[in-house]
């Protein structure tokens, strides 16, 4: 941006930025709209739209300057065309799974991560038994081909206005080996230590393989038991067990408003009395959302109709487990959560009803 407009500085670039996360928050928020509407009817969609907004980390992240509301809105976007693709007419499905092709492509190119929905997709299109197996199988090799030759194509254009050299950054830049070495490290996320570590070395291969060695080192330095244990209770409790997403946390480091109204209420330092109140209910927000998600797997799994939601939870799941922790990495997954805890709550209290509606049936019977 900078190289196309070089009067621009760095504050007004913020300020752009900004602007472009508060609008890919409330596409998103439009999106995961639609994608409910397909999904549970238009009554269920506006419910689910009123819990949406009383979600705290998608205001927070709003104000962010980062690649997290873009993959939340490419996450929103990839969802909701490929629900479209499967109710629209035969006619015009390729031009959906264009589309659809085309986003994942630059939804890889922009938030790896958020690429885990995607191949999830892939494997509901391929299982998917409805289908007779010859057109599933045209439907996920086109796919296929489409995303990768547009991954390919996709980087070529900005290259004529990158900053450095290939050779320069391949010289600076960390292999993805860096950011798991970083998640079995004794606090299991960032450390600077790591990050020195990793600058240490000249080469991009030779970065490569002395992280290997550091992980190898790192994960055998543990009992099967110990690793085990890292995983699922640090590990999980640094990612999945934290109701802000670390937004509570990134406001407070460097707020551009410290009096703000955000600050107080949302920022985790002393100065933000408020702080503790906001987390009762942020708190019992994230364990209804968590616990739906739980709720729709067990009781929802026999459907099929989110088996691509259902593997995207199970794919960060496993991402998370061996990568660096925070948080943060689930603020795009955002629309998949609530998809599947809306149906999963529903589903349980459609059970629950039937249930008791079952026993007063029987004591009417009774008396």
């Amino acid at each position: 941006v900078h190289k196309l407009f070089p009067a621009v500085n760095s504050y007004e670039l913020k300020i752009a930025s900004m602007f472009l996360s508060v609008l890919c928050v409330r596409l998103s928020i439009i999106c995961i709209f639609q994608s409910a509407k397909i999904l549970f009817g238009v009554r269920h969609a506006r419910l689910l739209d009123i819990f949406i907004l009383f979600f705290a980390p998608l205001y927070l992240y709003a104000g962010f300057a980062y690649t997290d509301t873009p993959g939340l809105f490419c996450i929103s976007m990839l969802i909701l065309l490929f629900l479209k693709s499967r109710i629209v007419l035969p006619r015009v499905r390729f031009f959906y799974l264009l589309c659809f092709s085309f986003l994942a492509a630059l939804t890889f190119r922009l938030k790896v991560m958020s690429f885990i929905v995607f191949i999830a997709m892939l494997l509901e299109s391929f299982l998917d038994q409805m289908i007779p197996l010859g057109k599933r199988l045209k439907e996920v090799s086109l796919e296929v081909i489409l995303c990768t030759l547009l991954i390919i194509i996709i980087p070529l254009p900005l290259k004529r206005f990158a900053m450095l050299p290939d050779d320069l950054t391949k010289a600076f830049q960390f292999p993805p080996e860096h950011w798991i070495v970083m998640g079995f490290n004794d606090y299991g996320g960032y450390s600077s230590d790591d990050v020195a570590f990793s600058k240490s070395f000249e080469s991009y291969d030779t970065r490569k393989g002395a992280l290997r060695a550091r992980l190898v080192e790192r994960i055998h330095s543990r009992t099967v038991a110990e690793n085990l244990q890292f995983i699922f209770h640090q590990k999980l409790n640094r990612t999945w067990g934290q109701c802000m997403l670390a937004g509570d946390d990134y406001i407070s480091r460097s707020p551009v408003f410290p009096d703000s109204l955000v600050e107080r209420f949302f920022g985790r330092s002393i100065s933000s009395p408020c702080y503790s109140v906001c987390m009762i209910p942020a708190l019992s927000f994230w364990f209804l959302l968590t616990t739906g998600c739980l709720l729709d797997g067990v009781l929802s799994w026999h459907s099929g109709t989110l088996h691509f939601l259902h593997l995207s939870l199970i794919g960060i799941f496993i991402f998370l487990s061996v990568w660096e922790c925070n948080s943060r990495y689930l603020f795009t997954y955002i629309p998949v959560l609530f998809l599947c805890a809306y149906e999963g709550w529903h589903d349980f209290s459609v059970l629950v009803f039937r249930k008791a509606r079952k026993h007063l049936m029987k004591l009417n019977a009774i008396r």
